[in-house]
């Protein structure tokens, strides 16, 4: 008899500490929703009039930005960054030695229009040298974190 009400005790103890639990939000979905509030990620997307330039064309593209959740609490930015970099040849006249470096040869900021997109186009300068070039887009807010989340073709 004493085990009975022992056993119905520890199973009503249980029971109790199962309902205040689920009562309760979790620290990790508290932390999960606070992180989607105050950082949500910016996603990027980039849309080319075509994929393969020659030197002295112009990229023309529409780009569009939106939060990863509809919870935050900021705005998207209201510019992106647009910029074109590809590997050149440099010769270190010091110690006679030539690399290649990828740089950033032209970089434009373009600003949100009306309907919430971007619009906005990207010279080919002339003196731009032939081979693989990427085209990257980001907005200020993307700096934070790693590049790979930025927009890259």
């Amino acid at each position: 008899m004493e085990n009975r009400r022992c056993i119905i005790l520890f199973l009503a103890g249980i029971l109790f500490c199962r309902v205040s639990l689920f009562g309760q939000p979790s620290l990790v979905n508290q932390q999960f929703d606070n992180y989607l509030r105050l950082l949500s990620p910016e996603k990027v997307y980039l849309h080319t009039d075509r994929e393969v330039y020659n030197v002295g064309d112009t990229i023309w593209f529409r780009g569009y930005l939106k939060n990863a959740s509809d919870l935050a609490m900021y705005p998207e930015c209201n510019y992106l960054y647009v910029e074109l970099s590809s590997a050149r040849w440099e010769r270190d006249f010091y110690t006679g030695t030539s690399e290649s470096r990828t740089r950033v040869r032209h970089r434009v900021k373009v600003k949100r229009d009306a309907e919430g997109r971007f619009v906005g186009y990207l010279p080919l300068r002339e003196d731009l040298n032939t081979g693989l070039a990427t085209l990257r887009a980001y907005s200020y807010w993307m700096l934070n974190s790693d590049p790979a989340y930025m927009y890259t073709k």
